[in-house]
């Protein structure tokens, strides 16, 4: 009777005269880079690490790849900043581990958030007044849910476009070598 393989047996067999070039090697390394660096990342913005421990694993995971860790590290910092959200963790480590200086990406940042608020006060006030002509609806009791409001969340959603323009814009300045 025939012997039972098991499917790892079997890819094993298939596979055994496959080998990786040098480029596909270095793009693994690069890969498992990038992954090990994410999950670094989140760790920190977490709050489960702190910088000290950051800069201490992130010599670790250039050791055990065996490659420039920096670039890598640039780029998905840069990946993770976001208007509207909270930045300080990517921007912390840019400044601070990198040396990059990140006063434009955080001016761009600070001016994304003053416009919104802005925005949503003029919104506030608009929904406000069309309360009290349609209805005769006011008073400070009054608080317009923009969040289900269409209008405004085109409005931020094209705000938030032009800044992510910008900080793209921004971000491609910055060296990564």
């Amino acid at each position: 009777m025939g012997e039972i393989k098991s499917t790892l047996d079997l890819v094993m067999e298939k596979t055994r005269h496959l080998s990786m070039s040098e480029e596909e090697k270095t793009a693994q390394q690069k890969d498992d880079t990038r992954k090990a660096l994410k999950g670094l990342i989140l760790k920190y913005r977490d709050q489960i690490i702190k910088q000290t421990q950051f800069e201490k694993e992130l010599g670790q995971v250039s050791a055990m790849n065996d490659i420039d860790a920096r670039p890598v590290l640039i780029s998905e910092l840069c990946a993770a900043i976001d208007p509207g959200q909270d930045n300080a963790s990517p921007i912390a480590l840019l400044k601070n581990i990198c040396k990059i200086d990140t006063t434009p990406l955080e001016s761009i940042l600070n001016e994304y958030d003053q416009r919104v608020a802005l925005a949503k006060d003029e919104r506030i006030a608009e929904v406000n007044e069309q309360l009290f002509k349609a209805r005769k609806i006011s008073g400070s009791a009054v608080v317009p849910n923009l969040e289900s409001d269409t209008g405004w969340k085109a409005r931020t959603g094209s705000v938030k476009n032009d800044y992510r323009k910008r900080l793209d814009q921004q971000i491609e300045k910055i060296p990564v070598d």
